[in-house]
């Protein structure tokens, strides 16, 4: 079954966007490497580095404070452009 942009950007979403390899060492000093460390998702990862912009960018210095409601509306927008940006991606021609 195809899968739509939508659906690959999805998928694509739930990977961890930083996993390292985890080894274990082997008789002969080697290491295999057959797990990986939890991390953030890309789209936890992509919506981070958006809100870290909105903060940094629509604020100034960063030193103002973010009032709650606010926040609440910039964690939304910042999921937002991390799920389009997926979405973009997987609708790419490679």
């Amino acid at each position: 079954m195809r899968l739509t942009p939508i659906e690959r950007a999805e998928k694509n979403g739930r990977r961890a966007a930083g996993a390292r390899p985890i080894g274990q060492r082997m008789g002969d000093g080697g290491y295999i490497y057959n797990e990986y460390a939890p991390g953030l998702t890309k789209r936890e990862h992509i919506a981070a580095m958006a809100l870290q912009g909105f903060i940094g960018g629509d604020l100034g210095s960063g030193t103002e404070l973010v009032h709650p409601s606010d926040a609440e509306q910039l964690a939304r927008n910042a999921v937002r452009c991390a799920d389009a940006l997926l979405v973009a991606l997987e609708a790419e021609p490679s």
